[in-house]
């Protein structure tokens, strides 16, 4: 994975949501090798709710506003919060799946086995 992350961030400015505790997410995140890899992160407890609800996505954008940047793509394998956010934000999507079995079909949400199929769903 860090060099599909590192391919992917050759042409953009990399930011990770994660849902949890900021201290154990970002613990885990140095443990992983891979906080440099990202520009920003944004730990769900730090922002004050999950990845799924409405108000990440809002945070989210005032963040992006700030920074006078835009989403390109979502990338998660969370139906539940990773496309939520999305959803909330209105950005596409790509669902880390098994594309043949995944039940999820909504408009702006394409699926893909990891990171790598980034490239063929990228807007930019």
């Amino acid at each position: 994975m860090p060099s599909q992350l590192s391919a992917l961030g050759a042409n953009h400015e990399l930011w990770l949501a994660t849902e949890g505790a900021g201290s154990l997410q970002r613990r885990k995140l140095a443990l992983s090798g891979l906080t440099d890899r990202f520009a920003r992160i944004l730990v769900s407890a730090e922002v004050g709710c999950s990845k799924g609800d409405p108000g990440f996505a809002q945070a989210l954008l005032r963040l992006l506003d700030t920074a006078d940047r835009t989403v390109c793509l979502v990338i998660g394998d969370s139906a539940r919060t990773d496309l939520a956010l999305a959803s909330h934000g209105s950005w596409p999507a790509l669902h880390i799946c098994d594309p043949a079995a995944c039940a999820v079909d909504e408009p702006g949400v394409r699926h893909g086995r990891g990171i790598a199929d980034a490239a063929k769903w990228c807007g930019c």
